[in-house]
């Protein structure tokens, strides 16, 4: 092989390593979910904030299962995760789905997030797509705002 060849090999070799390591880590979900929280049904419009083109619409389905519907997202960051946002306190989210990365990114899709173990809605008032190495957030939305919509029902278009 020439010097050119090997180079092409060993950087697509480092290309497929780091897609490897950056693949999604399953996080344990609850075991046992009722549906009796007086938030299920709420919903949360994701805002894009900053260049990767994050929206959708999360929905609490149930007391430990989000739904974003009409995800779409670039896929890119260091790595971008789905974080929940108590006490608006940026700095410290609470991880909910690990690694998003994807390649060709996600458009009007719909990523499920379940809750890790230990985690409840109390602790994700607000829903974020986020670089947990730097806590930038791409885009987020806030459950607080009280808007409720059965599951099942056309969700609100804005």
């Amino acid at each position: 092989m020439t010097g050119d060849s090997n180079r092409l090999c060993l950087g697509l070799l480092a290309v497929l390593v780091w897609v490897g390591a950056c693949s999604q880590a399953l996080q344990p979900a609850q075991s046992r979910c009722g549906s009796d929280d007086s938030r299920v049904g709420y919903i949360a419009e994701l805002k894009n904030r900053f260049i990767h083109g994050v929206s959708g619409t999360a929905r609490i389905v149930d007391n430990c299962t989000i739904v974003i519907e009409d995800f779409t997202f670039d896929g890119l960051g260091v790595p971008p995760a789905v974080v929940g946002i108590k006490n608006n306190d940026f700095a410290h989210p609470v991880m909910l789905l690990d690694n998003i990365f994807r390649l060709g990114g996600y458009h009007n899709e719909t990523l499920t997030v379940p809750l890790p173990e230990g985690v409840t809605l109390d602790d994700v008032p607000r829903i974020s797509i986020s670089c947990v190495a730097g806590t930038k957030l791409f885009g987020n939305g806030n459950f607080g705002d009280g808007v409720f919509h059965a599951p099942g029902t056309p969700q609100p278009r804005r």
